[in-house]
């Protein structure tokens, strides 16, 4: 901290001098007294949860060992003692300020009962455990797919224009039966490393007419290009693991 303090004195006078020299130094000093401090902090965080996992864990397992616990008193006693006081690299002088006017606003409204009732006192059951919905599946994967698509393409496209662009493609290359027998019968790194991307390449200048813009940005970018190509493989590969599928009619 006291490096700190110094390099931010030296900060100070640098620049109340116009020292350039004398402020790179002071920013360098005042960079690496930050990550000391940064690691002290990180050191203190660690040694409390050591501490809260070690006298957790030894209410259960007996660990019989002298020298740990040891090591947990003392850490426990030395983590307070480890105070890591940020120190701000600009005063501000809020001497002149002045209060000129505030707002009351009404957040939420309570009713305190301070009369005691009668009656036996119970707790409320709990109402939500077990009330948890499982993840759709198909919904995830079709998120998965959004996410690669926006990856490529970007926000300017709505998501409902990638995706159908995406489905006439695959749905294009589905009803080509060597491509698809590669993709059903060899891995995802197999099928990139072969016609595949070439074929997705050609089918895209097959539906150039339908989805020109989406068509050119595949077309002008090889890494778009190989991405696209990787994200229409998966769905394909997905849908045939699904079953029931009917290509990439998805």
């Amino acid at each position: 901290m006291e490096s700190r303090q110094q390099a931010l004195d030296f900060k100070r006078t640098a620049e109340a001098n116009g020292d350039i020299s004398g402020l790179k130094k002071a920013e360098h000093a005042l960079k690496e007294a930050g990550e000391q401090i940064d690691q002290l902090d990180l050191f203190r965080k660690n040694l409390q949860s050591f501490v809260r996992l070690y006298e957790f864990l030894s209410q259960i397992v007996p660990y019989e060992d002298l020298e740990l616990e040891q090591l947990c008193v003392y850490a426990k006693h030395l983590h307070p003692l480890l105070r890591v006081d940020r120190l701000q690299q600009d005063d501000v002088d809020v001497g002149e300020l002045q209060l000129s006017h505030y707002r009351l606003s009404k957040r939420a409204e309570h009713q305190l009962r301070l009369n005691e009732e009668t009656g036996e006192y119970t707790l409320k059951p709990s109402s939500d455990v077990g009330s948890g919905k499982p993840h759709d599946p198909e919904k995830k994967r079709l998120s998965e797919i959004i996410e690669a698509l926006n990856d490529i393409f970007g926000a300017e496209v709505s998501d409902d224009d990638q995706l159908q662009f995406l489905t006439g493609i695959a749905q294009r290359i589905s009803r080509q039966e060597d491509v698809m027998a590669q993709v059903n019968n060899h891995s995802v790194e197999q099928v990139m490393h072969g016609l595949f991307p070439k074929r997705v390449l050609d089918t895209v200048l097959d539906a150039m007419t339908d989805h020109e813009k989406l068509s050119l940005e595949v077309l002008d970018n090889e890494t778009k290009s190989r991405a696209f190509a990787l994200v229409i493989l998966k769905m394909l590969k997905t849908a045939g693991e699904l079953g029931g599928a009917k290509g990439a009619g998805i």
